[in-house]
């Protein structure tokens, strides 16, 4: 089993944020729009990731990712938290 570590930032800009993050009038019913920010924001995040080989040619791939969220999109009620964790499992195939 082989081990991998990262740490990175994400940037994301305002229409991206607003994309993920805001409401559109017809999601809310009679309020307008709601933008969650006019300026890009940036993501932390750390992941550490296990290979395992199980066949010369197929390993399996697990991992987990913890994002630190910017606060500034609190703001968004798509949002009840300023970061989260993800997960991920799969096969791969070396050709």
């Amino acid at each position: 089993m082989r081990l991998f570590w990262e740490a990175g930032v994400q940037r994301k800009t305002a229409a991206l944020n607003n994309y993920y993050y805001g409401l559109r009038a017809s999601e809310r019913g009679l309020r307008n729009d709601t933008d969650v920010t006019g300026k890009s924001l940036m993501n932390y995040y750390v992941k550490i990731a296990a290979t395992y080989r199980i066949s010369a040619r197929v390993s399996g791939v697990f991992s987990l990712q913890h994002t630190q969220m910017n606060d500034d999109l609190l703001i968004s009620p798509l949002l009840r938290e300023d970061n989260y964790l993800s997960g991920f499992a799969g096969i791969n195939v070396h050709f």
